[in-house]
C-alpha cells in the first residue's frame, strides 16, 4: 500500500462528522420523518413508527460494505483529482470498487440549476474518438463573471439542437457570445442578443472563455480517468461542471460530502 499523504481521522471522528451531515442535532427517522428516535446498540429505533434503521439508511450508503476510513480516503482522493488506480491502493479496496464509487460520487452530485444570464458565452466541443464509436458532441455555455458553466450532450450541431441548448440553459435577452457556427444564426429572433467571432480568422477575444472550458474538461479527463465512455458522459459532465464552477466543493472529503449526502426517501 502507498502511504496516505495527509492524516486520517478516526474511524470513530468520521462517522462523528457523517452522524452530523445525515442527522444533524437530533436523528430523524427516514421513513416518517420524525424525531421521535432512540439509540440503542448502534442502530436507531423510531419510537413513532416503530421502524429501526442505521446512519445510512435513507441515502445512497445504504448497505455500504466500506469502512468509514476506506470512505474517508475515497473521497479525499477523489477531491484531490487522483487516478481510481492510485485510491485503490490508498483505500486499500480493488479497482473495481474504488471506479464503482468514484462513479457513485459523480452520480450524487446535483445538477448546477441557474440558469445562465446577462453575458454568456456559446461552443460545441467533441468528446472521445470517433475511431471507436466513442464520439459524442457536447454543448457549453458559460457566465464569464462567476465562471457558471453548463455542459450537455446533444445529438449534433443542427440548429433545433443547439437552440434547445440555450432555451434551456440561458436567459432570454442574455447577450451571447459565439463563433461563426451557422447553426446559431437565428437566436436573436428567439430573444437572444447575439454577436460572434470568426475563429479562423484569429478572432478569439470574446469567446476564449469556453476555450478554456474544453481544455480543462480535456486535461481532467487524462488526469484522472485516461477517457471517458459515452454512457458515463452525462454523470463526467457534471463534475466537470462542480469542479470548473465550484472549485472549493472539492476543499476536503467533508465540504464535498455536504452535497452528496442529500438524503433520499425510502418506501415500506
Amino acid at each position: 500500500m502507498d502511504t496516505i499523504p495527509f492524516v486520517v481521522p478516526s474511524e470513530h471522528g468520521i462517522k462523528a462528522r457523517f452522524r452530523q451531515l445525515i442527522f444533524g442535532v437530533h436523528p430523524r427517522c427516514p421513513r416518517c420523518q420524525r424525531q421521535n428516535v432512540r439509540v440503542v446498540a448502534n442502530r436507531y429505533h423510531c419510537r413513532s413508527c416503530r421502524r429501526k434503521f442505521s446512519l445510512t439508511s435513507g441515502t445512497w450508503l445504504a448497505g455500504m460494505k466500506l469502512s468509514w476510513t476506506q470512505l474517508w480516503i475515497l473521497l479525499w482522493c477523489f477531491c484531490h483529482r487522483y487516478q481510481p488506480r492510485q485510491a485503490a491502493s490508498l483505500a486499500e479496496v480493488t479497482l473495481k470498487s474504488a471506479r464503482t464509487w468514484y462513479g457513485r460520487f459523480r452520480t450524487q452530485l446535483p445538477e448546477r440549476g441557474r440558469v445562465l444570464r446577462l453575458h454568456v458565452v456559446a461552443d460545441e466541443g467533441y468528446f472521445g474518438k470517433r475511431r471507436t464509436g466513442n464520439q459524442r458532441i457536447v454543448a457549453g455555455a458559460l457566465e464569464p463573471r462567476s465562471k457558471e458553466v453548463r455542459l450537455r450532450m446533444i445529438p449534433d450541431t443542427e440548429q433545433d439542437s443547439i437552440e434547445r441548448f440555450l432555451w434551456d440553459h440561458v436567459s432570454l435577452q442574455t447577450m451571447v457570445w459565439t463563433d461563426a457556427h451557422k447553426s446559431y444564426g437565428d437566436i436573436a429572433w428567439m430573444g437572444y442578443g447575439h454577436d460572434w467571432e470568426i475563429h479562423e480568422r484569429g478572432q478569439f477575444g470574446k469567446t476564449s472563455p469556453i476555450e478554456r472550458v474544453w481544455s480543462f474538461s480535456k486535461w481532467l479527463t487524462r488526469r484522472m480517468y485516461h477517457h471517458v465512455w459515452a454512457e458515463n458522459l452525462p454523470h463526467s459532465l457534471r463534475e466537470i461542471e462542480w469542479r470548473f464552477s465550484a472549485p472549493g466543493t472539492f476543499a476536503s472529503p467533508l465540504t464535498l460530502a455536504e452535497i452528496l449526502l442529500r438524503p433520499v426517501p425510502r418506501s415500506d
